[in-house]
């Protein structure tokens, strides 16, 4: 996992320029709405690119993690699938339902049953590289979700040129990050961590969590600002140094945001001294959230070395996967 997570700049350009060079054969000229449908380390990269997009498009998108599908699917809807090993059987199930509602699929995936299922119906699947856990092939996941907007002329090409500026500048900043997440590592472990992000950056939260998750086997929390002042402020009345908070920052904050993370990393601190704030860097959304991503993955390794962790290893969910097939 080491020097996965150490080669995610190369990652990104290789990713880019996967996407750059797709063509796609089946066209609508209307969408409606998009529906993105994909679990774990293949979904997560749908909600990231979502709220990289939410301020351009001018359709709803809506995210499936389940087996079944939304009502509002038609044939003028684009469905975007996702998953790494093309066998995540939640995401082939809900395909199969958007096919037979006459949706628009596009297939993302390095093989497995996906690929089959696009190529059956002649519909448009992007192959990106196997043989990596899924967590660990995010930027292939972004480019193609990017670029499957940007050929739809659903958003300009603004986003996928911000994403390629982004290998240099994890490149640049890789060893700041790597202390960074070291630091961070000293607050958290041994507690109960929360992650506290704005909400346009939600979903990198989300993947700091999973990637804690997964890589540190460490369970780990997220909540978002201003929402979590509505309710899970409250919660830290009970509050101790078995507890712990970090506060992502970003540039572009709104002003009142600023405010409540400042007042609400100030209550925080009066019940646990485990409290770290984290500014990012970046010129944009985009370079913001990568780097945060960066900084949690590195974050999530350290972690699990120093609990005495195997890193790689995902036990349980193959359990859960062998006994879900024993049942049927």
């Amino acid at each position: 996992m080491k020097e996965l997570i150490d080669n995610f700049s190369k990652q990104l350009f290789e990713a880019v320029e996967i996407a750059l060079k797709q063509e796609f054969i089946n066209q609508r000229s209307t969408i409606n709405n998009v529906v993105f449908t994909g679990m774990g380390g293949s979904g997560i990269g749908s909600k990231i690119v979502g709220q990289w997009i939410e301020k351009e498009i001018k359709v709803p998108i809506t995210f499936v993690q389940n087996y079944e599908i939304p009502s509002c699917i038609s044939k003028d809807t684009l469905v975007i699938a996702t998953s790494y090993s093309g066998n995540t059987e939640e995401t082939i199930t809900s395909v199969e339902k958007c096919l037979k509602k006459g949706a628009l699929v596009i297939g993302i995936c390095s093989g497995g049953k996906l690929k089959k299922i696009c190529k059956q119906n002649q519909i448009d699947c992007i192959i990106i590289p196997k043989g990596f856990p899924p967590r660990a092939a995010l930027a292939y996941s972004l480019a193609q979700k990017l670029i499957v907007f940007i050929k739809f002329n659903l958003i300009s090409w603004n986003s996928i040129y911000e994403l390629t500026n982004c290998s240099d500048f994890i490149a640049e900043h890789k060893e700041e990050i790597k202390l960074k997440a070291q630091e961070i590592v000293k607050v958290i472990n041994h507690t109960n961590p929360v992650i506290y992000a704005e909400y346009p950056y939600e979903s990198v939260a989300i993947r700091g969590k999973q990637q804690i998750n997964e890589n540190g086997k460490y369970l780990c929390r997220y909540h978002t600002i201003p929402e979590m002042n509505h309710n899970e402020l409250l919660g830290w009345g009970s509050g101790n140094e078995n507890h712990s908070a970090i506060f992502l920052y970003n540039s572009d904050m709104n002003t009142s945001n600023l405010k409540r993370f400042e007042l609400t990393q100030k209550i925080i601190e009066n019940e646990t001294n485990n409290v770290i704030a984290i500014h990012s860097r970046g010129n944009n959304q985009i370079e913001e959230s990568i780097y945060f991503i960066h900084l949690l993955d590195w974050t999530s390794y350290y972690l699990g070395i120093e609990r005495g962790a195997d890193v790689m290893e995902i036990e349980k969910i193959n359990f859960l996967k062998k006994e879900l097939a024993l049942i049927k």
